[in-house]
């Protein structure tokens, strides 16, 4: 793609000033069924950049607005050391309620590019549980070129009791690739690439972090336990305990306990699925040369699921990390033991 070199000047002193870079958006009439997320298409201009709203990140409506695959948009960005670089990046962009308009490419503010756009805390989630787990996932490739579907997005991985174990969490999220790469575009990566800590201040979803951790982009890949290796020994979680004193009506109801020989039994935090907590279990590498070498997922028991009852009778046992091979299994269920 050419560039006019007047623009890419006159955006370079706006990014070199330290000024927000001025967004513009266009008055475009989308269809009534539109996605509930704001998206739109880019371009550079010597003012800033101007913003012109589309329906769906999807290639269709993308081409409709004049955006094919392969179409870069400059944008200058001043680097740790105070130059001036540009990355030429894919011209979707998102919207954010507290950061603006940002870059679907790798998640960059436009107003402030150079870095990955903030957002709003949650509402808490139980006075029990004041330390929030925050995480950028990107996703792997471009959204609306190389696929459609789920956005790069921030995301609540958990919430925890205290500093320590979020702070722990936030840093074992960031320090390997769960996977691989297998098809990034250039000046891009995926996986988790920013995990923060927040602290809530207040009961009305006011926080403050305390804690960031950044992903290498040379991260090692894990390495999961071999596939049916089993040490005999496992030790069982006795005390399950009650759930925390919610404040929110959409509490994360899994619990990730974990087991170090040091000690003992300890609670990681409380995710909102099943899935999530392992997740985190992998993350912290359960079992797989991490600092513990077993866990749990405590959630809530329905024991009349399978009739649709979804009444609540207390909590039980719902995951083992890592997973029991199948002698594992012979022995606990031998032994009484839940599986």
């Amino acid at each position: 793609m050419n560039l006019d070199p007047t623009t890419l000047q006159a955006l370079s002193n706006l990014v070199r000033s330290g000024q927000a870079v001025p967004v513009q958006v266009a008055d475009v009439t989308l269809p009534k069924i539109t996605a509930p997320e704001k998206w739109g298409v880019a371009s550079a201009t010597a003012t800033g950049y101007v913003v012109r709203p589309v329906a769906y990140p999807n290639p269709a409506d993308l081409r409709a607005a004049g955006v094919h695959k392969g179409d870069r948009v400059p944008v200058p960005y001043l680097t740790p050391d105070g130059e001036i670089a540009t990355a030429m990046l894919w011209p979707l962009v998102g919207h954010d309620p507290v950061a603006g308009w940002w870059w679907a490419h790798n998640g960059w503010s436009v107003a402030h590019p150079g870095d990955i756009h903030e957002t709003a805390a949650p509402n808490p989630v139980s006075p029990d549980l004041p330390y929030e787990v925050r995480v950028w996932h990107a996703m792997e490739g471009l959204l609306g070129a190389d696929y459609v579907g789920s956005a790069s997005a921030w995301e609540t991985a958990a919430w925890c009791a205290t500093s320590d174990a979020a702070t722990e969490l936030a840093d074992a999220f960031v320090t390997h690739r769960t996977q691989a790469p297998k098809w990034l575009a250039a000046g891009q990566d995926a996986g988790y690439l920013r995990a923060e800590v927040y602290q809530q201040v207040g009961d009305n979803g006011g926080a403050r972090r305390i804690h960031r951790a950044d992903a290498d982009p040379a991260r090692p890949t894990y390495s999961p336990r071999p596939y049916g290796e089993w040490s005999p020994g496992r030790p069982t979680c006795l005390e399950i305990g009650p759930e925390p004193t919610w404040s929110s009506t959409d509490p994360p109801r899994y619990e990730l306990k974990a087991w170090s020989a040091s000690d003992g039994w300890r609670s990681v935090g409380w995710f909102y699925g099943r899935q999530d907590a392992g997740i985190a279990a992998t993350k912290l590498r359960i079992g797989a040369g991490g600092p513990y070498a077993y866990g749990e997922t405590i959630g809530p028991d329905y024991p009349r699921a399978w009739a649709h009852d979804w009444t609540q009778h207390g909590r039980c046992m719902v995951s083992r990390h890592p997973d029991v091979p199948y002698e594992e299994e012979v022995a606990l269920r031998a032994a009484g033991q839940d599986v």
